[in-house]
Order: structure tokens, then sequence, then C-alpha cells
């Protein structure tokens, strides 16, 4: 079901929506659900699971009393920022995934029983998860990847939120600067929570927000865990963390300035690409979009041929479609995947193209070229699940017997024409999990099981093969044969000069 630009979806209180197996909610207009605490909207599943609710270049959306469940994505914002007040997601494999520039916030929200991520945030999305939230009983309560920043807490009015029994990690950020998580319950009045270790915690709450007797928030806890990345990128670290500081406390045209210093003094390091996301958030919140588009403009101009200067054009694409300038979206989105084929830009512009053409231009043709495209690059990619899902081939994994049936959607040529390593399937698993990569060329391959400490595991290849495809299986064991324990692992490809290393989840 597709809710075309311009279109409405109102959904009243009381009302629930039923989603037959591996079928789509994809919002590329708007979508009025406001329930009440007596009356929800419902989105479930007829049978199965259902893909879940989709935003595409959405203005500010607000969903109140909503539940979500029984989904592979609850919701899946793709450059949109979304604000959920009591709504409820459970039983979902990834409860909320912000994806591309999405932000907004979450309150008075449980997010609770997600097989893998409670929140999941991807490239430059930066919400505010805030004020009695319960983020329980997850696989991993919240995500953050290398170039987003969610927060949960910072010396202002957030936090109060309620983070505990989660399996595997409460918040866990592959990032080199520090995520706020400050004034949280823990689930213990004296708590030690398993974070990763750029994540700042203390002080927090010794009593829980979401019910119970209110008190202060308590003392120093002990240290935090240590499960960061190895050997971390961290130029301009306390420079940037200053003028983020200064973004969480609402002063956004100083940090803007702040921000501005650190894209050009750090334009190659994490720290510069932060802070150029973060740039266009600052314009947001002063409501000043002309001047973020000149900037971004700039930026792409100035410093052509890097990295910053794709993510500058990345961030303006969704701003074009929202003003309905899809010819300069597309010119855009081409230039990136020219620049950028092999790298996650690239992948982004695939899908930024494939979606344009197939929902705002109505171009089926055009826009499945596209999606084919990002399905063969990227096939364990959540965007290639969304693309497939609007060709109306995606299923979900737990109903797939094998990566092979239900992600090769096209021929494949006898011998590869690139280097890769997919991401292993199933993942999350328990016991065992299958490690598909693939050979352009002879040449000496190692593949190696590291843990989060980088620690070797076990090495599975370590051989000269010959050009091909190859799939290797996990049993969960380290090299003297015994079982591992529950967690994060690294698996590490190296062909020749290709390097790539992904991460796998092992469940209790």
């Amino acid at each position: 079901m597709t809710v075309n630009s311009g279109v409405t979806l109102q959904l009243n209180p009381g009302v629930t929506l039923r989603m037959a197996n591996g079928k789509k909610l994809t919002i590329n207009g708007y979508l009025t659900a406001n329930g009440t605490s007596s009356n929800r909207i419902v989105f479930q599943s007829s049978s199965g699971t259902w893909y879940g609710i989709e935003f595409n270049y959405c203005s500010p959306t607000t969903l109140k009393y909503c539940t979500i469940q029984n989904a592979s994505y609850g919701i899946h914002a793709y450059n949109s920022p979304l604000y959920l007040e009591n709504c409820s997601f459970s039983n979902n494999s990834v409860g909320i995934k912000y994806n591309n520039q999405s932000g907004g916030n979450v309150q008075t929200s449980t997010i609770s029983s997600s097989g893998s991520y409670g929140i999941q945030c991807s490239q430059n999305s930066n919400p505010t998860i805030k004020q009695t939230n319960r983020i329980w009983n997850n696989y991993t309560g919240v995500y953050g990847d290398y170039n987003s920043l969610p927060e949960l807490g910072n010396w202002g009015t957030n936090g109060y939120n309620s983070i505990k029994n989660n399996s595997s990690m409460d918040v866990w950020s592959e990032n080199t600067n520090t995520v706020y998580a400050l004034y949280n319950y823990w689930g213990s009045s004296t708590p030690d929570p398993n974070v990763s270790d750029n994540v700042v915690w203390e002080p927090y709450l010794t009593f829980d927000p979401t019910g119970g007797l209110r008190k202060q928030p308590g003392e120093t806890a002990s240290a935090i865990l240590a499960h960061g990345n190895a050997d971390p990128d961290t130029t301009g670290k306390s420079e940037f963390s200053k003028a983020y500081q200064t973004y969480l406390h609402g002063d956004y045209a100083e940090a803007e300035s702040q921000f501005e210093v650190l894209v050009n003094k750090y334009p190659d390091k994490p720290a510069g690409l932060q802070a150029l996301a973060l740039i266009d958030y600052c314009y947001q919140n002063l409501d000043n979009r002309a001047a973020s588009s000149s900037y971004l403009n700039q930026v792409a101009e100035t410093y052509k041929g890097k990295e910053i200067s794709g993510l500058a054009s990345s961030i303006s694409v969704g701003q074009l479609v929202r003003d309905g300038a899809y010819d300069e979206a597309i010119s855009t989105s081409q230039k990136i995947l020219d620049g950028y084929a092999d790298k996650n830009l690239g992948k982004y512009a695939l899908y930024d193209l494939g979606t344009i053409y197939w929902y705002y231009l109505e171009d089926h043709e055009a826009g499945e070229k596209y999606y084919r495209q990002l399905i063969a690059r990227w096939p364990e990619d959540d965007l290639a699940a969304s693309a497939m899902a609007t060709l109306g081939e995606w299923k979900p994994r737990a109903q797939s017997p094998s990566p092979d049936s239900s992600q090769a959607l096209t021929k494949l040529p006898a011998i590869p024409r690139e280097y890769a390593l997919s991401q292993n399937f199933p993942n999350p698993f328990n016991p065992s999990t299958e490690i598909q990569y693939q050979l352009p060329e002879a040449n000496r391959t190692t593949l190696k099981i590291y843990n989060v400490l980088g620690q070797r595991v076990v090495t599975l290849i370590d051989d000269q093969k010959p050009a091909g495809y190859y799939t290797v299986r996990w049993d969960g064991r380290n090299a003297l044969g015994e079982k591992v324990g529950a967690g994060i692992y690294l698996c590490r490809m190296q062909a020749g000069e290709f390097v790539k290393t992904m991460k796998m989840t092992l469940l209790p």
C-alpha cells in the first residue's frame, strides 16, 4: 500500500490496519495517525511478518498512541523527521530504523522484544530519545552506526528513559565521538549498564521514571565497559564534543558556526563528516532551509572528489525531493553514483534514484533498473530489503531457506566482477551461520573471526583460492573447538588489497 506524494492517509482512533505477509506500507505523502489512550491505532500483520511502515522524504510527521507489531521494521524512516508519542513497538525485528539524515524524537513510548535492534540509527541519523521511554527486552536497545549520534539524555530536559534487560547491549555506538545518555534508569539503583565505551551514562537515575517513586539522580557508578571500535580515528574529537554540547544545549546558531570550523579543518575525518550532517540539523531547528541548501552546495563544490562533497550532495537530495525538484534530485544522485559507486554514498544514490523514479515520477521501468542494481550490489542491506518489498519480491527471512533463494534476483555472472563479503545469514544466529564471499580473480584469502576486544577467535579460511563464489559456515566455536559466548563478533576478510569487516551477532 502506497500513500503518494501530496496525499494524506488519515487513520482514526480505534482503527486496526492488518498487512499481509511480506507487504509494506509506504508513506511518500502524509500519514495522520493520532490515537488516544483508550483507542489506539494498531498496525499489525494479518498473518506471518509484514515489512513495516516506511517514510520516504516526508515532512515532519507525528504519530500518537500507535501500536506497531510483527514487522521486520516497525518503522523505517528514510530522510524523514518523525515524532513519536505514546507509541508501542513489540515483536518486530527492528523497532524503529532511522536512515539517511532522519531525526525527530521519541517520547513516552515502549520499544520491546525486538529480535535485533530496538532503535537503529544509520547514515547521519540523530534522533532524540527522551522522557519516559521504555527500551526493554530487545537484543540491542539502541544502536548508532559510524555517522549517527542518537541522543538519549543531556544536561537539559532530555533523558528520563528506562533502558534495561536488553540481552546484548543497552546502547551500542560505532562512533568515535561521544554519545550522551545522561539521567536514565538502567534497571538498578546501582547500575553497570552494558554500553560501548563512547557512551556517557553518568549521572544516572536510581528510580524508574516510567513508574515508581521519584528520587534524585544517583551518584557515580562503576567504569564503562569497553566494546568500541579498534583503532578509531579520534582526530578532532575534543573540538567536536564542544560543538556538539553547544548543539545539545539548543544554541543552534553558535553550534552551526562551530561545526563549520570542523568541516573546514577536518574534511577527511569523521569529525568533519559528522559536523556537516549536524549543520543541516542546526538549520532545521533555525527554520532556515535556504541557508542549509546554500551551505551544502558550497561544501559539495569546495571539496570535489572527497567523501564530504558526496555527503553534502546526498543530504541535499531529500530536500530537493520534498520541494518537487525531481530532475535536480536525479541529476545530483547520478553524480553521486558516478563518483562513489562502490561506497555507501553510491548505495544511497541507487536507492534515491529508484525511489524517485518509481514513486514520484511513476516510471517503474527506470525505478526497477536502479533497484535491481542496489539489490545485486548490496543484497543483504536494509535498503535492498526495502527495494525488494517495493517490487513485491521481499519475504521475511524466517521463511527463506537460504540467502540465495530470497536475495538472488538477477543471474550471477560465472566469475564475480568484484571482491565482496556478504552479511552472514542468519544474523543474529544460534548455533551456526553461513558467510558468503566472492573473488573476481585467484588470490590468497583469509577469513577470520574476532571478538569485540580485537582478539582472534578462529580462522575459517587461510588459503589460495581461485575466482568464484564461496560459502563457509561458522558453528560458533573457537580454534580449540569450544563454544564461545553470546555477543558481537567481527568477521574480517582479506584477499590481496581487498579488506572488509562485518559484525555478526551470536544469540544466547
